[in-house]
C-alpha cells in the first residue's frame, strides 16, 4: 500500500499524503520517522486534508516530530473542528480535552482553578472553530454570488 500512497503523494493527493504520513507516523511498511510524518501531514493539510490537522495537533501537543507547542496544537484543533467535517468532531474534541489538561497543568493553578482553566481553554478553541466555520460559509456564499453576477 505504501507504494501507492507514495505515488498519490507525488501527485499532491490529500489522501495519498495523509496515508503516507500516517505510515511514517506508525512505522507501517516504512521505518517510523515522526519528523517526516509531520512534514507530510503539513503537505496533506495544505492540499486540503482536514484530518491532517488532527495529526498535527497531536504532534504539537506531544512534541512528537516537532517541538511541543500548545498554541499550535490549539490552532490545528480549531482547523479540524471548524472544517465542518462531522467525522473530525469526536477525535478533535478528545485532543482538545488533552490540550486543555496540558495547558492548565502548565499554568500551575490550584486544584479548584484547574477545571475552570480546562473549560476556558475548551471554550476559546470551540469559539475559534465556530468563527472559522462561519467565515468559510460566508466565503462560499460570496463565491456563489460572484458566479451568479458573471452570468447576468
Amino acid at each position: 500500500a505504501v507504494q501507492w500512497w507514495r505515488k498519490a503523494a507525488e501527485q499532491d493527493s490529500p489522501a495519498g499524503l495523509y496515508n503516507l504520513a500516517n505510515a511514517y507516523w506508525q512505522g507501517r511498511g516504512v521505518t517510523q520517522d515522526d519528523s517526516h510524518a509531520v512534514q507530510l501531514f503539513t503537505k496533506a493539510l495544505e492540499a486540503g486534508s482536514m484530518r491532517a490537522s488532527l495529526a498535527l495537533a497531536e504532534a504539537a501537543l506531544e512534541g512528537r516530530g516537532t517541538p511541543r507547542d500548545l498554541k499550535r496544537a490549539g490552532s490545528m484543533i480549531s482547523v479540524a473542528l471548524g472544517s465542518g467535517d462531522d467525522s473530525l468532531q469526536a477525535p478533535g474534541r478528545a485532543i482538545l480535552n488533552d490540550l486543555a489538561r496540558a495547558s492548565c497543568s502548565v499554568s500551575n493553578g490550584i486544584a479548584a482553578d484547574f477545571s475552570e482553566c480546562e473549560e476556558n481553554v475548551r471554550m476559546r478553541i470551540l469559539a475559534t472553530s465556530f468563527l472559522d466555520r462561519q467565515i468559510r460559509k460566508t466565503d462560499e456564499e460570496i463565491r456563489k454570488l460572484k458566479a451568479q453576477q458573471k452570468n447576468y
